[in-house]
């Protein structure tokens, strides 16, 4: 979650890395993107597409979209969704290889301005597993 207050814009950008010969031809990376506030509640959504080597992005004003009054500040967050990629067909040999890869982005921006406040970066895919940590070892304690 991030804060987005009257004249700030949120921004979700995607990044479509390059993609080597032959792969690339023809790829063209589809994703819907979310905005979703505290309680649950789509702000804005919709589709980008991206091709290898470039990136798309989606605003939410807060002004224009969500018609904020001075002072007002809600928490919000970015959901990204890309399609499945289909099993291969039964007794297919072949396996089908994604190659579709989005690097997400998130954004706040002064609106009139165009300065950045905040930068999100990290991702986490839901169901995706991720291994826990281990502790940091301590620096305190005798020698």
């Amino acid at each position: 979650m991030v804060g987005i207050a009257e004249g700030q814009t949120a921004r979700v950008n995607l990044l479509s890395p390059d993609l080597p010969a032959p792969i690339a031809t023809g790829v063209m990376c589809t994703a819907t993107v979310s905005f979703i506030n505290a309680q649950g509640t789509v702000l804005k959504s919709g589709t980008l597409t991206a091709i290898p080597g470039q990136s798309v992005h989606i605003d939410l004003d807060s002004d224009a979209d969500l018609k904020y009054a001075v002072n007002e500040r809600h928490e919000i967050r970015a959901t990204i969704q890309v399609p499945v990629v289909p099993p291969p067909p039964a007794g297919s040999t072949t396996p089908i290889v994604p190659v579709c890869r989005l690097i997400p982005t998130m954004e706040i921006f002064d609106t009139l301005t165009g300065r950045t406040s905040i930068v999100l970066g990290h991702t986490h895919f839901a169901g995706e597993r991720t291994e826990p940590r281990p502790a940091a070892p301590s620096t305190t304690g005798s020698n």
